[in-house]
């Protein structure tokens, strides 16, 4: 009796666990212009979120978008994503987050399936749970859909959370929008998925890995107890690739220690499944 109590009781704290691994904010069906406007050419936005509506830290590993389902988006299609750190509440001027200050997440083609767009990121994103999030979305293809085509999004009361720049004529990319612009009272729509709250294995679906000691010194090991052939990459929290090997034995040595003290984040591939660990270095 005893062991299937701690059984109920594990797995009620895996639900949990579970349960806090991603977070939706906003709930209105408004029509405003985050992440993109399909009615135009291009367009640039950054939102605010802010870090008691996120309630949690770890590494993000995607994000998703509501729209109207009836929305098509078949030429406003080509985003890239950047995420940041910010101390900022609201945009009260046309005051943007520097992008250089943000990092790129994503870049490439995204697509609507029942009215939701859902965005694997490239490179996670480390949130530290005590900044607010910015979120920017810069949408590059020529050409735009109807004026129904359009993504949901909540009213801010009077604090404009969301800036952006849209166009017919010129594509405004991030650099060139400083100075131009307009605000809105408004968030769009969002679900933010950590994979797990873990710090150690935030996206870890698959627990035949393992990642060893953690934290390290520089020198780490990864177990591949059925010689499975891996692609292992080692990232650091600005997105750069600081190493990159393919194996197929059992147990594989790395050496980080040439490498910055700080957070790495290690993704094994292994037969189209990523599995990615949060790796420190001190």
């Amino acid at each position: 009796m005893k062991n299937f109590r701690l059984i109920l009781i594990s797995f009620a704290l895996i639900i949990s666990t579970i349960g806090l691994s991603q977070v939706t904010i906003g709930n209105d069906t408004l029509y405003r212009s985050a992440p993109v406007n399909p009615y135009y050419g291009y367009s640039y936005t950054q939102v605010i979120y802010l870090a008691s509506e996120i309630g949690m830290s770890g590494n993000i590993t995607s994000l998703t978008y509501y729209a109207k389902p009836t929305t098509i988006i078949d030429n406003s299609n080509d985003w890239i994503v950047y995420i940041g750190h910010t101390t900022k509440t609201a945009f009260y001027f046309v005051d943007w987050v520097p992008v250089d200050s943000l990092t790129q997440s994503f870049a490439g083609t995204v697509t609507i399936v029942g009215g939701q767009v859902k965005i694997i990121l490239d490179t996670p994103f480390a949130y530290n749970g005590t900044d607010n999030l910015v979120i920017a979305v810069e949408e590059n293809k020529p050409g735009f859909n109807s004026y129904s085509d359009a993504f949901y999004a909540t009213a801010t009361g009077i604090d404009p959370r969301t800036i952006g720049v849209t166009s017919d004529s010129f594509d405004p990319d991030p650099i060139s929008a400083i100075g131009m612009g307009f605000t809105e009272p408004s968030i769009a729509n969002i679900t933010i998925d950590f994979g797990t709250t873990g710090i150690d294995n935030p996206t870890n679906k698959n627990t035949v890995f393992n990642l060893y000691p953690n934290p390290t010194n520089g020198l780490f090991k990864i177990k591949n107890p059925l010689e499975e052939k891996i692609t292992v990459e080692v990232k650091n929290v600005q997105g750069e690739v600081v190493y990159k090997e393919t194996s197929k034995t059992s147990i594989l040595p790395i050496d980080l220690k040439q490498n910055a003290k700080g957070i790495y984040f290690v993704t094994i591939t292994s037969n189209d499944e990523n599995n990615t660990f949060k790796l420190v270095v001190q």
